[in-house]
């Protein structure tokens, strides 16, 4: 068994009381989820009315924990009777002849008669003056031939059907569905409208407001970066931060048990993904453990912590396998903690964070104990990225040694 996997168990309890345990599933470790799906099958079930379903983690108490109070919860949903079934033509259908039939069923076995209302239209709202009604008694299918315009090239029609009196239970909802007329066309189907598209699941999709064209979501995340170099007599590495959306992630561990100092001598990395803007360790720490050197700060870790020695010393791959887990466009933020040996890096360094656009030559010339920061994304062209290195000239607390303060970034403002 993996040490890292988990099990969980879902129960379902039906409105007339009967229990239902699935089998257990076992997940292996998740490192960037936040959601997990289970299908539950609904078929041969009188599911009709409240149900109560129940996750269960760990179910087996295999992992050790503190209290497995808190293992479980339990969730009540209403499932309505099914209402009526839009046979044909299929959803998104093509349609090649003007006459065509509209087909729709009541499910199950009904032991009587039922009177559906069917409504087909040009339009997603069905308001135009278009709009045609049939009302159908039937015990199963109900049958509407029609006459489709024939003065257009391609037109997507829209058509409904529900119960005209819903039972006890049933839901009164229409049951939608679209199709396409295209002049000879071939079989297949097709979305040919917003309206269409919509009701496809989108990620980081939407039409703009004025429903002419589809945009990426604009994404925005708020970053601010402090960092020191080593040459500043009143300052430590103690005190480099990293704020998400002004939260700040590095928080001594002497009074937070749930953080932890990034330590001297390191870079902080942390890549986000270009989606959604969500940060992420590109080297996932098994099991949160909050000492792992491998991450620093604040429990969700998201800084990834890359030692000197891991840089500096003969056939480490550390810093290549962090390159390597950066998705190819996901962005990136890279910042010195304390005393970086800059000066001692090897060839291969340098070609690595190239890879995130850093300049080489600028790379090359930081000393150790120099401050820098860094903001790229993996796959930009050497020398694109935003380098930010100390001025010696700068005088802020007041010194004429080495500095390094950057909180200008805060609001920068990410579309993909």
């Amino acid at each position: 068994m993996n040490t890292d996997s988990v099990a969980f168990r879902i129960k379902r309890k039906l409105p007339d009381g009967t229990e239902i345990a699935y089998d257990p599933k076992e997940i292996p470790y998740i490192s960037r989820k936040d959601t997990l799906e289970f299908s539950i099958p609904n078929i041969g079930l009188n599911a009709a009315g409240d149900n109560t379903f129940t996750l269960e983690v760990n179910p087996a108490k295999s992992i050790p924990e503190m209290t497995f109070a808190n293992n479980s919860i339990s969730i009540t949903e209403f499932i309505p009777l099914s209402g009526t079934l839009n046979l044909f033509p299929l959803d998104y259908g093509i349609v090649s002849e003007t006459n065509v039939n509209l087909i729709a069923q009541i499910p199950g076995n009904p032991k009587k008669d039922r009177t559906i209302i069917l409504q087909l239209d040009s339009t997603a709202n069905f308001n135009s003056s278009y709009r045609k009604e049939i009302r159908i008694t039937t015990s199963g299918l109900a049958d509407w031939p029609l006459t489709l315009l024939s003065n257009q090239d391609s037109v997507t029609y829209y058509w409904r059907t529900k119960f005209q009196e819903p039972q006890l239970g049933e839901t009164d909802s229409w049951t939608t569905s679209s199709f396409s007329l295209i002049p000879n066309g071939a079989k297949g189907w097709t979305q040919r409208t917003n309206d269409q598209l919509e009701e496809n699941q989108l990620t980081n999709l939407e039409l703009n407001s004025q429903r002419t064209e589809w945009k990426y979501l604009d994404k925005k995340l708020g970053f601010e970066v402090f960092t020191v170099g080593s040459g500043v007599d009143t300052l430590s590495y103690k005190n480099t931060q990293f704020y998400l959306n002004q939260v700040p992630q590095i928080i001594d561990n002497v009074n937070n048990a749930n953080s932890r100092l990034c330590p001297n001598g390191s870079l902080g990395m942390v890549a986000f993904d270009q989606k959604s803007l969500t940060p992420y360790l590109s080297i996932p720490v098994p099991g949160f453990d909050i000492l792992d050197p491998r991450a620093c700060g604040r429990v969700p870790q998201v800084i990834q912590s890359v030692q000197n020695s891991w840089i500096t010393t003969p056939g480490q791959t550390f810093l290549e396998q962090y390159v390597n887990g950066v998705k190819d466009g996901d962005y990136v933020v890279i910042f010195s903690v304390g005393n970086v040996t800059f000066d001692a890096w090897p060839d291969e360094a340098y070609a690595l964070l190239k890879e995130f656009g850093a300049n080489e030559a600028t790379l090359r010339n930081l000393n150790t104990g120099d401050p820098y920061i860094l903001y790229g994304q993996k796959g930009m062209a050497p020398g694109e990225a935003i380098e930010i290195i100390g001025d010696t000239n700068q005088e802020f607390p007041p010194t004429n040694k080495l500095f390094l303060l950057i909180r200008n970034w805060k609001g920068i403002l990410l579309q993909g």
